[in-house]
């Protein structure tokens, strides 16, 4: 069993998780600068849930924090058949967002 620090491992994991600051606003912003990329990657992630056979596909929403937020914005613009959007950025100043279809 993992423990709580431990990201959880996914096929879609190239590399370590880092703690290093730098490293980690380097590789947020090669996807902030990419929204094709970023897409094709939420996209992916998503896929491999709905392949789940304990997934149940109608149930799946996308919540994020910051960067995890813009993701979950992303893929409800990029048109991902899911149920909901939740997106928290207080650092911007704006207020919790629910999207449903």
């Amino acid at each position: 069993m993992r423990s709580p620090s431990q990201p959880p491992s996914s096929p879609l994991s190239r590399r370590r998780w880092s703690r290093n600051p730098s490293s980690i606003s380097k590789e947020a912003g090669k996807y902030k600068g990419d929204r094709t990329l970023y897409r094709a990657r939420l996209t992916a992630a998503l896929d491999l849930l709905k392949a789940d056979e304990r997934t149940d596909a109608k149930k799946i929403a996308a919540i994020g924090y910051c960067f995890g937020g813009t993701g979950a914005l992303e893929l409800a613009r990029s048109g991902a058949d899911i149920a909901g959007v939740l997106h928290r950025a207080f650092q911007i100043g704006s207020r919790s967002a629910w999207f449903r279809r």
